[in-house]
């Protein structure tokens, strides 16, 4: 039973508002007299999800090989995943890497898992790649991914920016290894490299 306000009436219950006048239940109606009040909450509910996850995502070439040695190519591969990322609601901040390992920084979208969004990133940026030209062309199997905080997202930006200078120096696995050990993951050589 309810009254000309939507408030439902249950036996032995509080009275309650009904859905069509709210769809918030972040508050409660203790008495007839909140009523009035009631609808000022609706202003003040979170009935969406909310998330900003930023996620550091590398993968390499099937056993490092350098099939993205063509600097052109690598851009074209490098915007590609940007667009395949934003497809699948997690836009990119940046995609970057050299001829055999990817780096890409993107805010990480609430409907989609981890492995579901690199399975997807690398199936269809690998078909594109085939069909252009390198039909042997494999991603590696595996992946390494990194929680970014906001406050250092524009650091991890400029490093994946300068990712050429970068590898004149230290070989790609230096370089995942060094990030396993800053974010405390053990991994096992025998399984890493494929």
């Amino acid at each position: 039973m309810s009254d000309e306000h939507g408030v439902v009436y249950r036996p032995g219950g509080r009275p309650r508002v009904r859905r069509k006048f709210t769809r918030c239940a972040a508050f409660k109606v203790e008495s007839l007299e909140l009523i009035s009040n009631a609808f000022s909450f609706r202003s003040e509910c979170m009935p969406q999800s909310l998330s900003v996850v930023y996620i550091h995502l590398v993968f390499s070439t099937k056993e490092r090989r350098p099939y993205l040695r063509d600097g052109g190519q690598r851009q074209s591969v490098h915007a590609y995943l940007g667009e395949v990322s934003k497809r699948l609601d997690c836009p990119p901040i940046v995609v970057g890497g050299v001829e055999d390992h990817i780096h890409l920084l993107a805010r990480f979208g609430r409907a989609i898992t981890q492995a579901e969004w690199v399975k997807e990133l690398k199936r269809v940026s690998n078909d594109r790649i085939r069909k252009e030209g390198i039909e042997e062309f494999q991603w590696q199997a595996g992946y390494a991914s990194f929680s970014v905080s906001q406050s250092s997202l524009e650091e991890v930006r400029a490093y994946i920016l300068r990712q050429e200078e970068h590898h004149r120096r230290t070989s790609f696995q230096d370089e995942l290894r060094a990030f396993l050990r800053r974010h405390g993951m053990e991994w096992d050589e025998r399984y890493i490299w494929d």
